[in-house]
């Protein structure tokens, strides 16, 4: 993987991990990215709830301000929300490939490389989130085709050194080119149930509690399951990703020419 590596200063006798890695199914994908998950987890989580305080700050801005809700407020809240998601889950995707590289998980060092790569990150989840609307207000299939092609756009620039915006949709197109089915059950319908489970929550709060006082406080329920979540969805994302390489470029094989000997290494 020559393009996460030329990004340190040399490569870790821990990184002969990913070398490790076999070829595995949508089912397994889901299962090592969860695992990888639960033992980076306080990492991921820091890296993927920073960029959210963003959205924390502007629904406390709106509940105290409810004379300016308006459906244009609304829209640029969307957009909003969508912006700094983008950011949260190129983050933690960020560790999660730290992780699979060998390095020690670091939310900080995440967190400098997404900020540093935010215009392409923002740029490509905005697109891409207006194209998998426009997909779904047609006909829901042309919405999920977009975003199985398209899912790996927002962190790619975060991933590979040098991806720009437009150069993002491409490498996810070619990446998921003819393994579509599988990009779609081992991470978008994962991304569409954290999706649903925080719309849930935030409906089950808003009704549970007093109507003007439940609003933000579901709205900051909704953030909140969000947030838990993301470390699960970033590092399937990741594994997804590694897959992807795997089949199409041989990264497993780079890697493993690149990994030193355990005999170097001694």
């Amino acid at each position: 993987m020559r393009d996460a590596l030329s990004s340190d200063e040399s490569f870790s006798p821990a990184s002969s991990r990913i070398a490790a890695l076999r070829r595995v199914s949508g089912t397994e994908i889901v299962d090592q990215g969860i695992q990888l998950a639960r033992q980076n987890y306080e990492a991921l989580l820091m890296a993927g709830s920073v960029p959210l305080l963003a959205t924390v700050a502007m629904r406390t801005w709106l509940f105290a301000h409810p004379h300016r809700v308006t459906v244009w407020s609304n829209l640029l809240l969307i957009l909003f929300n969508s912006v700094w998601g983008a950011l949260a889950n190129a983050s933690a995707a960020r560790v999660a490939m730290d992780v699979l590289e060998g390095r020690p998980p670091d939310a900080a060092r995440a967190l400098a490389v997404a900020f540093r790569r935010a215009l392409p990150v923002v740029l490509t989840g905005l697109c891409r989130a207006v194209l998998v609307l426009a997909g779904l207000v047609m006909l829901v299939i042309p919405g999920l085709y977009v975003i199985s092609t398209f899912v790996l756009a927002p962190a790619l620039p975060v991933l590979e050194p040098g991806i720009g915006g437009l150069q993002g949709f491409r490498r996810s197109a070619t990446l998921t080119n003819g393994a579509r089915r599988l990009v779609f059950g081992a991470c978008v319908l994962p991304a569409y149930f954290a999706s649903g489970a925080s719309v849930v929550m935030t409906l089950l709060t808003s009704r549970v509690l007093r109507p003007h006082a439940g609003q933000l406080i579901s709205a900051l329920v909704g953030i909140s399951v969000v947030a838990a979540l993301t470390p699960f969805i970033a590092a399937i994302l990741v594994r997804l990703y590694v897959e992807l390489r795997m089949r199409k470029e041989a990264i497993d094989i780079e890697w493993a020419l690149a990994a030193p000997s355990p005999d170097a290494v001694a």
